[in-house]
């Protein structure tokens, strides 16, 4: 599908090529590739530096885990950044003791993105569409509108558009405690009804979103 519709494929494959040789580079191992350290103020002990290799070795479990998606996002991640110059990866915690990790790729083809003052981005809308079996799995039957709800228990199963809305919190208490004053708002829509599914935060941004090449301004 990369090429058919293309005379010539020099394009697509010396991104492929691209694509290989960067994450190559980058990271030659996988998830071995990457190393927890002491700070150079942690005094310099058997002992610590013992705790940091049982660290490492944790989290390159989690990273090396083909549950978690690490390497396909990446491969994905990098093919989009030469192809169209913008993409992300979206790091989210998940409620597994085995898989407390996942990573996926996010192309701009379905995000919306905003800078910060520093020309930084920090605001990333998405939507996705849901069966509303899919949609009762995710978020619980109580938190649907009250029509989806009606058309789930009538045995329907048609789609919905969902909104998801990641920025920072303006209003927030800096002091308070709990998700919705964390300093990154994470907010679930349902689009046709504007029905919010789910409010809650981040303590920063899951979707870490990189640039290629943009012009000025």
């Amino acid at each position: 599908f990369l090429t058919d519709s293309i005379f010539d494929s020099t394009a697509v494959e010396a991104n492929e090529k691209m694509t290989s040789s960067l994450l190559g580079a980058l990271f030659p191992n996988g998830g071995r590739t990457t190393r927890i350290i002491p700070a150079e103020d942690i005094d310099d002990t058997i002992a610590i530096h013992e705790y940091f290799r049982r660290i490492t070795r944790r989290v390159v479990s989690i990273l090396d885990d083909t549950r978690a998606g690490l390497a396909v996002a990446l491969e994905e991640y990098m093919r989009d950044q030469g192809g169209f110059g913008t993409s992300g990866i979206g790091v989210f915690e998940q409620d597994d003791v085995n898989v407390p990790l996942t990573f996926s790729a996010w192309d701009v083809k379905g995000m919306a993105l905003a800078e910060g003052p520093t020309g930084l981005i920090d605001t990333v809308y998405t939507q996705r569409e849901l069966t509303l079996k899919q949609a009762v799995q995710e978020y619980g039957l109580d938190a649907l509108s009250e029509s989806s709800r009606v058309a789930y228990l009538n045995g329907k199963d048609n789609k919905i558009l969902i909104l998801h809305a990641i920025q920072p919190r303006i209003d927030r208490d800096p002091y308070g405690f709990g998700s919705q004053d964390m300093p990154i708002a994470s907010i679930h829509i349902e689009i046709r009804t504007s029905h919010v599914l789910r409010e809650s935060g981040f303590e920063e941004m899951p979707v870490f979103v990189t640039r290629f090449t943009k012009a000025m301004g």
